[in-house]
């Protein structure tokens, strides 16, 4: 059973994707039509992050319970392509926040409901930054409970 602190982590992960699922949500009014348009390779990240990021989350919890190599490799794949996708997420909606920062005496207005950044931009980010925080900290617990000195016997 994967203890408390890593469900705690990969629910914080979770909320995270969907606060983005949420904000790319409300990129458009999504019609027929404009999703068929959405799904070109400018979008491919955002794509890729909406409908496999909560596989990522999951993998991590069968791996906290079912410790084998096989399912940790799987794992950690499948979490390096979610980190690069809400990398590129994060990336391209921090730019535009960025780009209003850096422009604007005022930065408040930046953040208000009334800023020239969309909100989806803004919820985008949050959403992707908060599932690459937790999901990092969960993969380097990961990675340092599997590499515990105490657990090789150091002499033989």
């Amino acid at each position: 059973m994967a203890n408390k602190g890593i469900l705690i982590l990969s629910a914080l992960a979770t909320a995270g994707w969907i606060t983005f699922c949420i904000g790319f949500g409300f990129r458009n009014d999504w019609d027929a039509d404009e999703i068929k348009e959405s799904f070109n390779p400018t979008l491919f990240c955002w794509w890729t992050f909406a409908l496999a990021g909560l596989v990522g989350t999951a993998a991590l919890i069968f791996y906290g319970v079912n410790r084998s190599a096989g399912l940790g490799a799987a794992a950690l794949f499948v979490n390096l392509l979610m980190m690069v996708c809400a990398g590129a997420v994060t990336n391209t909606n921090g730019q535009i926040i960025y780009s209003c920062l850096s422009n604007n005496d005022d930065q408040s207005s930046c953040i208000t409901s009334q800023s020239s950044v969309a909100d989806y931009n803004k919820v985008e980010f949050s959403g992707s930054f908060i599932y690459l925080l937790f999901q990092g900290i969960t993969i380097c617990y990961w990675f340092y409970s599997a590499h515990e000195y105490h657990s090789y016997n150091m002499l033989a």
